[in-house]
C-alpha cells in the first residue's frame, strides 16, 4: 500500500506501519490503528521489540508524506 492510499483509507488516524519496500515510494503495510499518538508509540515500540528484524513506525494520516528519518 502507498502512503497516499493509507491516508485516504484511514483519514485523521494514528497508524502503526511496517515498511515493505522502497521508503522513497512510501510502500507500507498498515499494522494497527491506534486511538492516539501515545498508543501508537507504545504499540510501535512493542512491535520493534517482538520483531527486531522488521521496520515499524507510527504516523498520523494527516502528514502529507512519510518521513522515516523523523520517526
Amino acid at each position: 500500500m502507498r502512503w497516499t492510499d493509507a491516508c485516504t483509507t484511514y483519514p485523521a488516524r494514528w497508524i502503526v506501519v511496517e515498511t515493505t519496500g522502497d521508503k522513497e515510494r512510501g510502500d507500507i503495510r498498515v499494522v494497527e490503528l491506534c486511538a492516539d499518538g501515545c498508543a501508537a508509540k507504545h504499540r510501535c515500540r512493542e512491535l520493534c521489540l517482538l520483531h527486531p528484524d522488521r521496520t515499524f513506525c507510527f504516523f498520523h494520516t494527516s502528514y502529507p508524506k512519510l518521513d522515516f528519518a523523523a520517526a
